[in-house]
């Protein structure tokens, strides 16, 4: 009891002694429609309507409308090198109306020191307690059941941002991921790490235009499993190339300026896997492409609206016609958000 009562004096007095102290709320919520929230390929979507396989299906329909909430709260001082820092809590909450099995939580927490007036640092650390991809069999089981798949993770990420010019910015990200599946999947957990440069300009007439380039390595850990370990390997590389434009010129009243945006990023993966008896990862190759889009509407200081849609198509490489068949997929979403930050 005591610690406890010095941490708060101490936390206290920080705060009391910090400069330009100012508190940071924000929330947003968005509904949406998402046709395939499995991203289930055609034979999958084929099985599931003719109800061929139902213990490898544990949702009761393919699309959804989901609702997410998102609250951060935050510090805004000088307590630290006399530069501005901000300091964020995050949570987040799916919420799928048909499909409870997808419902999903995050909680993470942002830091952002300001270096100098034109350099900052952002660093932050999220965790995922339960994402849930499908059902699958596993090879620790030879009764051919299918199990839930599915891997909690925590996800740490650096951020460099760097502006020399009034209408140019770049920055450079470092990211790190551990992914740690259920108990009957142990073979999947990997160590995820990521690279990302990014550029940002803006030009006349309210213009804004970013691109990057991501280079993405997925590394499983070599868990201590049975003898047939070796059987898949889902260890991966990839290259990801990112461009969007934002314009927010246009206006609709005095006092409010619409903003659109439209954004396109493609990946390229590589399986890495030199095991032939892999059929699901030897040679294969995914490309994905995303495509999305939105417009925001602030309607006063800090609250608005904004509609969007995105589109996902992933395009399967591979000396196996079956995983072709099983990992290509499409989908689409599209909702509303409602937003404000002070």
């Amino acid at each position: 009891m005591k610690k406890i009562i010095i941490l708060l004096f101490l936390t206290s007095s920080l705060l009391l002694s910090a400069t330009n102290l100012s508190f940071l709320t924000g929330f947003r919520l968005r509904t949406y429609y998402h046709s395939n929230i499995l991203k289930y390929s055609e034979n999958d979507i084929t099985e599931f309507k003719n109800a061929a396989k139902p213990e490898k299906f544990q949702i009761k329909s393919l699309d959804d409308f989901v609702i997410e909430a998102k609250a951060q709260f935050g510090i805004k001082h000088r307590l630290f090198l006399g530069h501005t820092q901000i300091d964020k809590l995050i949570f987040k909450y799916n919420f799928y109306t048909q499909n409870d099995v997808k419902n999903s939580a995050t909680a993470g927490i942002d830091l952002t020191q300001f270096l100098r007036k034109n350099l900052s640092l952002k660093l932050g650390y999220y965790y995922y307690p339960d994402i849930y991809l499908k059902q699958y069999k596993s090879i620790l089981d030879d009764t051919g059941k299918y199990y839930k798949f599915s891997y909690a993770k925590n996800y740490y990420r650096a951020i460099l941002n760097y502006l020399p010019l009034n209408f140019f910015k770049m920055n450079y990200r470092f990211s790190y991921s551990q992914l740690f599946h259920n108990e009957y999947f142990t073979e999947f957990d990997a160590d995820v790490y990521t690279h990302k440069t990014g550029i940002y300009l803006k030009i006349p007439h309210n213009l804004e235009v970013s691109g990057s380039y991501s280079y993405k390595i997925s590394k499983t850990r070599k868990n201590n499993l049975a003898q047939n370990y070796d059987v898949e390997d889902a260890s991966y590389e990839s290259n990801i190339f990112a461009f969007s434009l934002l314009n927010s010129g246009i206006r609709i009243s005095k006092n409010t300026e619409l903003k659109l945006i439209t954004s396109i990023k493609y990946e390229e993966r590589f399986y890495q896997t030199t095991n032939i008896n892999d059929a699901y990862h030897y040679t294969r190759e995914d490309d994905i492409l995303s495509l999305d889009s939105s417009l925001k509407i602030p309607l006063t200081t800090g609250f608005g609206i904004q509609f969007f849609y995105g589109y996902e198509i992933r395009q399967t490489q591979s000396p196996n016609a079956s995983v072709v068949n099983d990992k290509e997929y499409s989908l689409y979403k599209c909702g509303l958000a409602v937003f404000f930050n002070k």
